[in-house]
């Protein structure tokens, strides 16, 4: 062996090894139960900073450990290569976006390599492949004929900077700045995700998530039980009455108003002769969705010339217009009951309408002043007839007072359909030829794949203005058509390539029957940042999949059974790493100067998979140092450690390395991989340097530790497994045996006897003893049978005090 650890040359070493031996590509008919353990694929941007290293060091140590339990282990990587970024980014270096991708995935990809995940490369996908994209647009054309996908106008998000699409994420992310957003109706092709909202909602129950995650589905899904209620419009109005959905119907005696949206029809109805009222109704239409919904934000209405009758109190209210009201739930018309909301509080503060308490908590005063939004269930006050009742007891009453005409049980759902096309060229093309006579026809699935022209032009009108890419002929009656030239949302991409990597290389299915061997996944890794979209989109088509055929049957209902979502890697300033904050760390940098597997010990210890932490370049020295000791340490004991090949180890020896081996399974299952660092690594290491005169703790020792080294650091693992004498790969040996409790106890234990709480006498016995025997043993030894000779015991206990320590005590009358 070197004397000096050279991580340059060990690296590069064992990557050729793993690489001749085929070590990473996995069998299909392999006979072991199989694992699927996937990371999300990334966005090519060129280079892979430290949050890319964190998601996919974890999930690297996840399924390394499950090879060494005994599975067949898939873990592919992909690329989700389409989208606005890549587009614009190329145009701003005036390169073809595939150029660009091109140049990213390579890099990105020798670098994963370099990092020495266990990534079968066989599987590789890319978002922008046309082998790829192809079979997303058959499953466009599959879900146009069962009406899964309609073609309508819609709210849309528009960026004026790019003149297209964007999301309500882009825009938290700080991607897109708010002042270049506009919100416009545009026609769209859209998914019917809420057709399915109750299977979304009904799946989370099925599955090993953390709770944030879970509750972060259930409000995107946002299903949420009530009533719709109906208040009568009095005088001329062009319909006869609001109808209404509420959580809340417990409150309606204390509506003091009530409000539409812009686009209601009261509203547009008042606004037609009113142009300071159709100016304001305007304005409201460009509230962005995030400020509707923020009780802090500023609302803002105008009274309109309608009144309703509430059909409890029979009191007349006024109806406004407001620009807190969105359009896409409910009716686009809500009770205004300031007492007990804290946007309609706000909203009534700043117009002086009047606040009336109808819900009560803990027996106060009914009429004592509101100063802010109570929004808590109670019992209704100051309601009539509905005056003492919950909020269950409430919508009894009201079905029978006011019948299934006024006052019915309903639900709303704060999910929409999936608006999917944006305005560009760097995406899957939309599959519909767009004909003057037959409308929108799906193109036949024996004419697919529609693909991208290779000559690209930047800009909104990219494909629109291809001669030919634009103009085809009809697939119905064979005119003269256009093609759809939008081309769909990334999302599409990401939510079906866990299927695909089942199946990557079928050239006539889109999921053939390998999927049923792999899916569901066993373990997703990736950001939180996805809880919401990707997740429900995927979750989605998985389902859309299935109910299409286009899956074997087997494949489950849930894609993901468990998930981790790994917290950033902040900059060593604390925030957020971003170029403009210019404190990302590249991965590049840390492979340079310290190598992968210091670069990984390092993001691994750095604390808890779930939590945000800031890098610390001064501790990635830190770990480069340990390995450097410990290669020095395994050259120095290489000796003792073939000696004690042969050799037992000392019971306390084998007892403390049992305990530590313990320690190490019990993180793994509870995800505390942070731990396997200090707590197992760490831990293995002091044993062995401690005892430098136990040739068996060096044999034992150097095992364990290299196998625990391998999930985390593996090329100085392998490299040192073969130069200590062990047999094969250390990524093709097994973990150890599951501990039993005896594994954890030493042979005999110690117990101390006390006799009315004072310390007499202490003896070893073995420590599975039984209690009653080891009462007997104490009361037989000299010194306690002469305390409690001829007296009468009241009490007497046996309590084990850990592994080696234990208590017995008598108490006498």
């Amino acid at each position: 062996m070197d004397p000096k650890y050279g991580f340059n040359a060990v690296e590069r070493k064992i990557q050729q090894r793993w690489a001749k031996q085929d070590c990473f590509t996995v069998n299909d008919d392999d006979p072991r139960p199989k694992y699927y353990s996937l990371c999300m694929w990334p966005y090519p941007s060129g280079d892979l900073h430290v949050g890319h290293l964190r998601n996919y060091a974890i999930g690297d140590v996840w399924a390394r450990h499950k090879r060494m339990l005994g599975f067949n282990v898939l873990q592919p990587m992909g690329w989700d290569a389409f989208g606005k970024d890549a587009e614009l980014k190329a145009n701003k270096l005036g390169v073809h976006p595939a150029k660009w991708v091109k140049q990213n995935t390579a890099n990105m990809r020798r670098e994963l390599k370099e990092l020495g995940f266990m990534i079968d490369w066989n599987r590789e996908l890319n978002a922008s492949n046309l082998k790829y994209y192809r079979w997303e647009q058959l499953l466009f054309v599959r879900m146009w004929e069962q009406n899964l996908v309609y073609y309508e106008p819609t709210k849309v998000l528009w960026d004026k900077a790019t003149k297209t699409v964007t999301s309500r994420r882009d825009i938290d992310d700080g991607k897109v700045a708010k002042e270049d957003i506009e919100i416009k109706v545009m026609p769209a092709y859209l998914m019917r995700l809420r057709e399915y909202a109750n299977q979304l909602l009904d799946g989370l129950t099925q599955v090993n998530w953390p709770e944030k995650i879970i509750k972060d589905q259930q409000y995107l899904i946002g299903r949420s039980e009530g009533m719709t209620l109906h208040f009568a419009l009095v005088g001329n109005a062009p319909v006869d009455a609001l109808e209404v959905y509420t959580t809340r119907p417990d409150t309606i005696c204390g509506v003091t108003y009530m409000a539409v949206a812009a686009s209601h029809p009261l509203a547009q109805a008042a606004a037609s002769d009113n142009p300071k009222l159709a100016k304001f109704c305007t304005q409201c239409e460009q509230t962005l969705p995030m400020d509707a919904g923020n009780p802090h934000t500023e609302k803002q209405g105008m009274p309109l010339d309608f009144t309703v009758v509430n059909p409890v109190s029979g009191k007349h209210v006024p109806v406004w217009v407001a620009d807190y009201v969105v359009d896409d739930y409910g009716s686009g018309a809500l009770m205004g009951v300031p007492a007990h909301d804290e946007r309609d509080f706000k909203f009534a503060t700043r117009y002086q309408i009047p606040i009336i308490r109808v819900i009560n908590l803990d027996q106060q005063d009914p009429h004592r002043p509101i100063t802010q939004a109570e929004t808590s269930s109670g019992i209704a006050v100051n309601s009539g007839e509905l005056d003492g009742l919950d909020l269950k007891g409430c919508v009894s009453k009201l079905e029978e007072m006011l019948g299934p005409d006024k006052a019915r049980r309903d639900y709303g759902l704060s999910l929409r359909d999936w608006p999917i096309n944006r305005h560009m060229y760097w995406g899957t093309p939309i599959p519909i030829v767009i004909c003057s006579d037959c409308g929108r026809v799906p193109v036949p699935e024996h004419q697919l794949p529609v693909s991208l022209p290779n000559d690209f032009k930047h800009g909104p009108q990219a494909l629109a203005d291809h001669p030919d890419f634009a103009f085809c002929p009809c697939p119905r009656c064979g005119a003269k058509a256009r093609r759809e030239t939008d081309t769909m949302d990334t999302f599409v991409n990401s939510a079906w390539y866990f299927a695909r990597f089942t199946c990557p290389d079928n050239s006539t299915q889109m999921i053939d029957n390998r999927a049923k061997r792999w899916l569901p996944c066993d373990h997703y890794f990736g950001g939180d940042e996805h809880a919401q979209g990707h997740l429900v989109y995927a979750r989605f088509i998985h389902k859309v999949l299935r109910d299409l055929g286009l899956y074997p049957k087997g494949c489950g209902d849930e894609p993901f059974q468990a998930l981790l979502c790994q917290g950033m890697v902040l900059g060593a300033d604390g925030k957020k790493m971003s170029k403009s904050q210019d404190n990302t760390i590249m991965a590049k940098h840390i492979l340079d100067c310290y190598g992968a597997d210091t670069a990984r010990l390092y993001i691994i210890g750095m604390g808890n998979p779930k939590d945000a932490y800031p890098w610390n370049e001064e501790h990635v020295k830190d770990h480069a140092m340990f390995l450097q000791n410990l290669w020095q340490l395994a050259l120095k004991r290489r000796d003792q450690i073939a000696a004690g090949k042969e050799q037992k180890l000392a019971p306390e020896l084998q007892l403390n390395l049992n305990k530590i081996l313990n320690n190490i399974d019990r993180n793994l299952r509870d995800q505390h991989l942070n731990n396997l660092v200090f707590g197992g690594i760490h831990s293995i290491r002091n044993l062995i340097r401690d005892n430098a005169d136990s040739a068996a703790m060096q044999y034992q020792g150097f095992m364990h530790l290299l196998k625990v080294m391998n999930l985390i650091c593996p090329h100085i693992a392998e490299e040192l497994w073969q130069q200590l004498g062990f047999e094969g790969l250390v990524i093709d040996s097994a973990w150890w045996p599951a501990l039993t409790d005896a594994d954890l106890h030493s042979a005999t234990t110690v117990f101390v006897v006390q006799v009315n709480g004072k310390r007499r006498d202490q003896f070893e016995a073995p420590f599975d003893t039984d209690a009653t025997e080891l009462l007997e043993l104490a009361q037989q030894r000299p010194n306690i049978a002469r305390y409690i000779s001829g007296k009468q015991i009241a009490k007497s206990k046996v309590i084990r005090q850990g592994n080696s320590h234990g208590l017995i005590f008598f108490a006498l009358r």
